[in-house]
């Protein structure tokens, strides 16, 4: 117990002796544009990193939306497509009281 207290003691001696470069006024003279740029970088970094992670949240809720459309619209058109059967249509005007007669032949397209 006594040597941990006796290192403690030393660092305290060294901090207030200003015998350590980090503790000394003079450092802190001669880079202080160095310290500034890194405070600088670490401040622009953590904001992108924050930008970054929006984009991404936003990327993901946009792709689920994509996807909410992709599924809807595949239920409409199988929907659609129950609907308008040739089955189903000439059913309907079977039902109906139109006398309408089904061609043997294929329809013709006349070009000038």
């Amino acid at each position: 117990m006594a040597k941990k207290f006796n290192i403690i003691d030393e660092a305290g001696k060294v901090i207030s002796d200003d015998q350590s470069p980090l503790f000394s006024k003079k450092f802190y003279e001669q880079h202080f544009q160095k310290i500034l740029i890194v405070i600088i970088l670490l401040i622009s970094y953590i904001q992108l990193r924050y930008e970054y992670e929006d984009h991404i949240i936003a990327i993901a809720r946009l792709k689920n939306e994509r996807n909410d459309v992709r599924y809807t619209s595949i239920e409409k058109w199988g929907d659609l497509t129950l609907r308008n059967r040739p089955e189903v249509i000439k059913q309907k005007v079977a039902d109906s009281d139109v006398n309408l007669i089904e061609s043997d032949e294929p329809a013709v397209i006349i070009k000038k």
